[in-house]
């Protein structure tokens, strides 16, 4: 059994944990002592703070990271012709003619994106990998949409067991809107957030999984169907692997949506 529930903001998200009656015996998103590795010592009360202020600390942590990185070029487009600087295998063996690309600068109207980002980490992952992973979900988006591309950012938690799996997501930034750091910093890249916040939602669901789950990839099924098409960020699991600076998180997202996006576009040509 499947059940998701979709949020249209973390502030939502929370008036509806505030209205909805616990239908789990487990409570951990309160019962769990606060410790450093687990929530960065915030407790259920802090957690329900940072959802409505946004996380300031990270916040600034993030702006400052970003004031140190290097201005980006646009997102890199690709058009293929019958002559170009790179042979398309894939276009090759099918017998596509347009099968040799070349790179492009786009700058018009590109179709809207949804990142859709796994905020769900095992306990092993570090904090500050954690940011690094929000950091680069907030530099990508920005740099999609100076490409042309209208972005909006979801974050999904779930919790499988069995057959029975609960999902709740909520938008981070929507199309057309300025991305707000201390939201993403405490939505993507802090532990607390799903550790806390994450896990009272799952105790007020219709099903109960054995425990709160484990860090698993989300899939389309954990979205609504107007999401069928978003892009699923399953990094920050690995965070540490891919993550441990800023910059090796930016380079680890753009190669993981740039790779989406050249798949997505070559099926249009």
């Amino acid at each position: 059994m499947q059940y998701n529930q979709h949020h249209d903001s973390l502030s939502a998200l929370i008036r509806w944990i505030d209205e909805t009656p616990r239908t789990w015996k487990q409570h951990s998103s309160k019962t769990d002592r606060p410790s450093r590795s687990w929530d960065l010592e915030l407790g259920y009360e802090g957690a329900l703070k940072l959802a409505y202020d946004g996380w300031i600390e990270g916040a600034s942590r993030m702006a400052q990271a970003l004031a140190t990185l290097p201005a980006m070029d646009s997102v890199t487009r690709y058009s293929y012709g019958v002559a170009g600087g790179a042979l398309s295998v894939g276009r090759y063996f099918s017998g596509n003619p347009m099968c040799m690309r070349n790179r492009k600068r786009d700058h018009g109207h590109r179709p809207a994106i949804t990142m859709a980002v796994n905020i769900v980490a095992n306990c092993t992952v570090s904090a500050e990998a954690m940011s690094n992973y929000g950091l680069a979900i907030s530099r990508y988006a920005d740099e999609l949409e100076q490409a042309g591309y209208p972005v909006e950012v979801v974050a999904v938690c779930s919790a499988k067991q069995d057959r029975n799996r609960t999902s709740h997501s909520w938008t981070v930034k929507k199309q057309g809107q300025a991305m707000n750091l201390a939201d993403i910093a405490f939505s993507i890249g802090h532990p607390g957030c799903f550790r806390r916040i994450g896990f009272a939602a799952f105790e007020r669901t219709g099903i109960e999984v054995s425990g709160y789950g484990q860090a698993s990839d989300i899939t389309a099924d954990d979205l609504p169907p107007r999401y069928s098409d978003a892009i699923l960020l399953n990094g920050i699991k690995s965070a540490d692997y891919h993550s441990s600076t800023p910059e090796a998180a930016i380079t680890a997202l753009r190669e993981t949506i740039g790779a989406i996006l050249d798949k997505r576009e070559a099926q249009y040509h």
